[in-house]
């Protein structure tokens, strides 16, 4: 099972290729807006899923 970190980080890598993709080869269509508003919501996304703060690394910091 992928952890959260990893679905986050190919979600990123993911937008970033619909990004380029909509960059390079389609140009103003409607589709391409379409693409590339995809694009930036999966690549925001994503990083909202890579940081792995939990409350375990803090306890053991204490003790």
């Amino acid at each position: 099972m992928f952890s959260k970190k990893n679905i986050g980080i190919t979600i990123i890598f993911l937008g970033a290729a619909i990004i380029m993709v909509r960059t390079f080869f389609l140009r103003s269509t409607e589709y391409a807006f379409i693409l590339q508003i995809t694009g930036i919501i999966l690549f925001f996304g994503g990083g909202l899923l890579i940081p792995d703060f939990t409350g375990k690394n803090k306890q053991e910091k204490e003790t």
